[in-house]
């Protein structure tokens, strides 16, 4: 995963992952910055696999399927 990191003008650091748009997190240091960033980027990809696999089991139910075909990999493109 690709992070940024900045310095702003008032001394807080700020990261960001420009593949997931709006995840970016401050720190008062570059460390605690990107620490940050990726604590959260793991959570929204968390959220994202979930929702795929929800939007998955929904799409099989709806086509009478027992179980969904789909896998997390059909899902998620990076």
């Amino acid at each position: 995963m690709k992070i940024e990191t900045e310095l702003e003008a008032d001394g807080r650091w700020i990261a960001d992952v420009p593949t997931l748009p709006g995840v970016m997190a401050y720190g008062e240091s570059r460390q605690e910055a990107v620490m940050n960033v990726k604590a959260l980027a793991l959570e929204i990809e968390e959220e994202r696999r979930d929702w795929f696999q929800l939007a998955a089991y929904g799409l099989a139910r709806a086509y009478g399927e027992d179980e969904p075909e789909y896998s997390e990999a059909d899902c998620i493109k990076e």
